[in-house]
């Protein structure tokens, strides 16, 4: 009989002896992120505008910040004569293997390189004035005619831009400062020279081109907009960076006026479907939570907001300060639409 004494005595005994995970425990815990998304510039200028602020609730799609574009006006009237760049076109390259993004002919087609060894024998023929107007007449055709404007003068010799008529390149002309032609009036002598088109150059990458070819355009009328940054995937850089994911922005980086770089990480946004609540645990207690378990959260802000949660994990490094070791517990959640970062709840374990 006295064989059967211990086991009785051991079988009682783990019946009074408590069984960890039959005790329940409760921990302070805060929301914090579970994951968080970097925004980078796509492309580099300076910030225009900054649309959000740290704390604000963004969805996917919502404009964060825009960066001004460098925009290239027409620098005179004149006809657009080739465009050698589209958006997604690097500015520089076009530049590089055509002289410019695009060229205008301005409204001024002829010039005539001028001189006054052929003006009437005075004083006052023998000296032009810059702006001055002028009138023209061919030396082997008297019926051919027009009008200009001196645009520069340098010793005997000047340049005027013809302002009506129709000429041809390298036919002479005589000019006067009468309409009548009086032979008093005749100022000089000159040769007949086609405008070069000018070059309109930019540099970065084209975000947009607002002519084409063959449009007329007055001076001061924009041509095409550029950003710093190259193409990504032949697509141009947008101004605008959009968010990518619904979420909560944590930080911004950036400030409106401020030069931002392409790659710059302008702002840190949470994504709210992956919020999480990170608590406490003292080292004592470790025993009573596993990952795995499923626990009650009871929100501060509203006694009624109860949450389930899961044990995701539990930290393996310490955290210590003069009073006690703790580690941090990260529960997973299914967030709603009220659950904002740094919210604090209790959490209670089950039995």
């Amino acid at each position: 009989m006295k064989k059967h004494i211990l086991p009785a005595v051991l079988a009682l005994a783990l019946m009074i002896l408590p069984v960890a995970h039959a005790e329940t425990i409760s921990l302070s815990g805060t929301v914090k992120p579970a994951e968080e998304v970097i925004a980078y510039a796509s492309a580099g200028g300076t910030i225009e505008s900054v649309y959000v602020t740290a704390g604000q609730k963004v969805s996917k799609g919502d404009p964060l910040l825009k960066v001004a574009t460098e925009k290239v006006y027409a620098s005179q009237s004149g006809t657009i004569t080739g465009v050698f760049a589209q958006a997604g076109d690097d500015a520089d390259a076009a530049t590089d293997t055509y002289g410019g993004v695009m060229y205008m002919e301005g409204d001024v087609r002829f010039t005539l390189s001028a001189s006054t060894s052929n003006a009437y024998k005075s004083a006052a023929t023998k000296y032009v004035h810059i702006g001055e107007s002028v009138y023209l007449v061919n030396t082997s055709d008297s019926t051919l005619t027009g009008t200009g404007v001196i645009t520069a003068a340098s010793g005997t010799s000047y340049t005027v831009e013809v302002t009506e008529g129709n000429f041809t390149p390298s036919e002479k002309y005589d000019i006067y400062r009468e309409e009548s032609h009086a032979a008093t009036s005749r100022i000089g002598r000159g040769s007949v020279s086609r405008t070069d088109p000018v070059a309109v150059t930019g540099s970065g990458t084209v975000v947009s081109v607002a002519v084409k070819d063959g449009d007329y355009v007055e001076a001061g009328q924009l041509l095409f907009e550029t950003l710093t940054g190259t193409a990504d995937g032949g697509a141009a850089p947008s101004a605008t960076l959009y968010a990518e994911e619904d979420g909560i922005v944590e930080t911004v980086s950036v400030s409106a006026g401020s030069t931002l770089t392409q790659g710059d990480a302008v702002a840190t946004i949470c994504k709210t479907e992956k919020l999480c609540m990170e608590a406490e645990i003292n080292e004592a207690d470790l025993a009573y939570l596993s990952v795995g378990d499923t626990v009650d959260m009871t929100f501060t802000w509203n006694e009624e907001a109860i949450a389930t949660g899961r044990v995701a994990f539990i930290a393996y490094t310490a955290t210590e300060d003069a009073s006690s070791v703790t580690y941090t517990v990260h529960i997973d959640f299914v967030p709603d639409e009220n659950t904002r970062l740094g919210m604090t709840a209790t959490i209670d374990t089950k039995e």
